[in-house]
């Protein structure tokens, strides 16, 4: 299956808590930090085509842009297991104290570590916070709380590849309801176009133009799902489309999958 880019409300600075489920999640990937807490179950975890397995006592912590999925439910009743969105802007001490090294592995075992983390998300995250500042103060506390039990190491040449890819995904992100061309990306990257696509390819498994519009296409449907009278042919043009002809062909493609 082939990732997605997750689209949420207010993706730059919204928390989302969940909170006793059974997560069963596609391969995707998303601008901000994804954090599941294992309490009472067991996962099978992919992140960049590395497969994790998870339980009772564990955090795992996906990056900016890290590509990851929930493949399977091991075991357990799953009570109180948390997937937690914390929001990048926040989270600038984070960035700075991880100064563009990788992580070794996105899982920490730590059963108390696993409950404060809990506890924080009970006592302030699942509230509703009100001011920009106050989110923040939530937001670093947590991933302080986490940070001295992550295990990081410099990048290697394998790395650089990722952090392109990063690169590509950020700057499509900002860009993709604008007439965006594989060539000006190329350009505003500084890298051929024949380099960004094969790496790209590789890594995704999908071109840039076809994953541009299917970003696309899928704005237009969260549009339509906000707004229901909001006529079609102008969402299609709001979320960058230049013609229904290319949306519909891409709802097609959609549909074979």
């Amino acid at each position: 299956m082939k990732p997605y880019l997750e689209p949420r409300a207010g993706d730059r600075d919204y928390v989302m808590i969940s909170r006793n489920g059974r997560y069963l999640y596609a391969p995707h990937f998303h601008y901000n930090i994804e954090v599941l807490i294992v309490k009472n179950g067991g996962y099978v975890v992919t992140c960049n085509g590395k497969q994790y397995t998870v339980q009772s006592g564990d955090i795992v912590l996906f990056d900016c842009y890290d590509i990851h999925s929930y493949d399977a439910v091991l075991c357990g009743e799953n009570r109180d297991d948390c997937v937690v969105i914390l929001p990048l802007d926040y989270a600038t001490r984070y960035v700075q104290e991880k100064n563009d090294r990788t992580l070794v592995s996105p899982v920490v075992h730590n059963p108390k570590l696993a409950e404060d983390l809990l506890e924080l998300i009970d006592r302030g995250l699942s509230k509703s916070l009100h001011t920009e500042s106050l989110l923040s103060a939530y937001t670093q506390l947590f991933l302080a709380l986490l940070f001295p039990h992550l295990q990081f190491a410099p990048k290697s040449e394998k790395d650089d590849s990722n952090a392109l890819i990063r690169q590509i995904l950020f700057y499509v992100n900002q860009r993709f309801t604008t007439p965006i061309t594989l060539s000006r990306i190329a350009k505003d990257l500084g890298y051929t176009e024949a380099h960004l696509s094969r790496t790209f390819h590789r890594y995704l498994r999908i071109g840039i133009p076809e994953f541009i519009n299917n970003m696309r296409f899928a704005a237009v449907q969260q549009q339509l799902r906000r707004h229901p009278n909001k006529k079609l042919v102008d969402a299609v043009k709001e979320c960058g489309f230049q013609s229904m002809q290319t949306f519909y062909r891409v709802k097609k493609s959609q549909q074979v999958k």
